[in-house]
């Protein structure tokens, strides 16, 4: 093993521990004390005491967008499932990672040349200052919504996904196939997946539950 190899090694290791106490916060959540912040108050916080790439663990819920009809039968959408359907989940990142940085470094490994890169401009994403002026690496706002957003680089890894409908009732098996085929809308491929703040419920990070207040 070279050092090199050893030194990532050590490195995901790392990364891989911070990742389970996170998860283990957030599996938590219902009984461990918590740290009950706005969401001016987290990004204050993150300003003052994250420098560089953090692991965080983020627990949000979500209601993914449908079409107005079921692709197949044809049905509104309200004769096939009750709404809204709500999304529950876990995603486990690295905030504040740069990302023209992260893709130089994977092109470079690949053996491509790093410099022929250039990032374009965000379709949607605006930048946000700090309160010195400076360069916000870990927020944007959204150009016409106004609305806060984590910036991450692609998940470490994603807990999987819970569904209810409008009625509570948990949505599995074939009935959430059938629904991810044939309701919902399809994303689009991103390198970057982007939390809107007022999605997230929890967020753990170094060895603090936060539970965001909406």
């Amino acid at each position: 093993m070279t050092e090199a190899t050893a030194t990532l090694t050590a490195s995901e290791t790392a990364i891989e521990a911070e990742v389970q106490e996170n998860q283990l916060m957030l599996a938590a959540r219902d009984t461990r004390p918590t740290v009950k912040i706005t969401v001016n108050q987290f990004r204050d916080m993150v300003h003052a005491n994250v420098n560089g790439c953090s692991i965080v663990s983020v627990h949000a819920v979500t209601e993914p967008k449908c079409n107005k009809k079921h692709r197949a039968s044809k049905a509104p959408v309200a004769d096939v499932v009750a709404l809204p359907i709500r999304k529950s989940y876990s995603v486990n990142f690295g905030l504040g990672a740069d990302y023209e940085k992260c893709v130089r470094n994977q092109i470079e490994r690949d053996g491509g040349d790093p410099e022929s890169f250039t990032a374009g401009e965000h379709k949607w994403m605006d930048t946000l200052e700090k309160a010195d002026g400076s360069y916000d690496q870990f927020f944007g706002v959204h150009s016409r919504t106004g609305e806060i957003y984590l910036k991450v680089a692609r998940p470490i890894r994603c807990g999987s996904p819970v569904f209810v409908d409008g009625n509570g009732e948990r949505i599995e098996g074939e009935a959430l196939a059938d629904i991810k085929e044939n309701l919902f809308r399809k994303p689009s491929g991103s390198a970057y997946i982007n939390v809107a703040m007022r999605n997230a419920r929890y967020v753990a990070m170094r060895g603090i539950l936060y539970e965001i207040l909406r």
